[in-house]
């Protein structure tokens, strides 16, 4: 069923904006709605708001509302804000928070990046862990953590993928940070280069709680497959290189996994300035082997596979989906 969610009737709202680019949905085993969405709230004034909302099963458009987290002033923001559920059906939500000080710039003032995971038993109260932090100095020269994706497997444990920059010369690892083990371990999976500056990254983990993932650097947009499907990372060009293009700029659904273990991706295959907005995929058969299938969903604008979020049910020949 069709479920809306009325802006106006969202507590605390700040009273003429509009809601934040970030969202996400997830649909738990009973039907329940949960969402999450970054808002503008009026307390504190010009605060960055997460805001979860949950309906249950049988109940169309009877939303309940909660603050989780809220930031103060322009420059204090939630990004990259996703939603988990864990197999007790209580909501997970994960996000990078960017606090760049008082002004813009360049120059900055003193910045800060921490990526954050806020659980909950019953929908109303939070609780937060800080997964992940950098701080990222000042001047004209200063590092960051550019985005994160992350998922959860079957045991509840979560993983994580973070573009970190830790150089000032605004190129970028790929940091894994995981509790799977029981606690917080940290581990940079693709090197920082001089030439490699890693974006668009996404993830998810298979039925062995092994983890696939995708990312493309702003220099080439070649699109790259990392894994520890062996028990070892190992970073490859999908199909020899053949494949590139931007994978979602805003959000971390692009890539998805069955049952089966089929892995499909879809992704901007024309990113540059005359963009025609070719939206192609990517499908690799029970996540073995390294020759992907590809071939053309649509054809949009310029602007078409900024968010993307794609689905894959299983078997695979019955439906793969792509929104862009």
């Amino acid at each position: 069923p069709i479920r809306n969610i009325v802006y106006n009737n969202i507590p605390g709202l700040l009273t003429g904006f509009g809601p934040g680019e970030h969202t996400d949905l997830a649909i738990d085993s009973a039907g329940g709605f949960h969402v999450i969405m970054t808002v503008p709230l009026s307390s504190p004034a010009t605060g960055n708001g997460v805001v979860y909302a949950y309906s249950p099963a049988g109940a169309a458009n009877n939303w309940t509302y909660s603050t989780v987290v809220n930031y103060t002033g322009d420059n204090n923001s939630p990004s990259y804000v996703s939603l988990e559920l864990d197999s007790a059906n209580k909501p997970h939500i994960f996000l990078l928070q960017r606090n760049i000080g008082s002004a813009g710039g360049p120059p900055w003032t003193a910045r800060n990046f921490t990526a954050r995971h806020f659980s909950s038993t019953n929908g109303t109260t939070w609780t937060m862990e800080e997964i992940y932090n950098q701080n990222g100095g000042s001047g004209t020269s200063v590092n960051e953590i550019a985005e994160i994706a992350t998922t959860m497997d079957s045991n509840d444990k979560i993983h994580m993928l973070l573009s970190v920059e830790n150089t000032g010369n605004n190129m970028r690892n790929i940091t894994y940070a995981t509790n799977a083990s029981g606690s917080w371990v940290n581990t940079v999976i693709v090197p920082t280069s001089t030439t490699t500056q890693t974006h668009d990254i996404d993830l998810v983990v298979d039925s062995n709680n092994k983890v696939h993932a995708l990312y493309s650097p702003i220099t080439d947009r070649v699109v790259h497959y990392l894994t520890n499907r062996s028990g070892s990372w190992v970073d490859t060009t999908i199909n020899s290189g053949a494949v590139t293009g931007r994978l979602g700029a805003t959000s971390k659904r692009g890539l998805s996994i069955n049952s089966a273990n089929d892995l499909f991706f879809v992704y901007n295959s024309s990113p540059t300035s005359s963009n025609a907005g070719n939206v192609s995929y990517g499908f690799l058969p029970a996540a073995t082997g390294n020759t992907w299938q590809t071939g053309s969903v649509m054809k949009g604008n310029m602007r078409t596979a900024d968010t993307i979020t794609t689905t894959i049910t299983s078997p695979a020949a019955s439906s793969r989906q792509a929104i862009a």
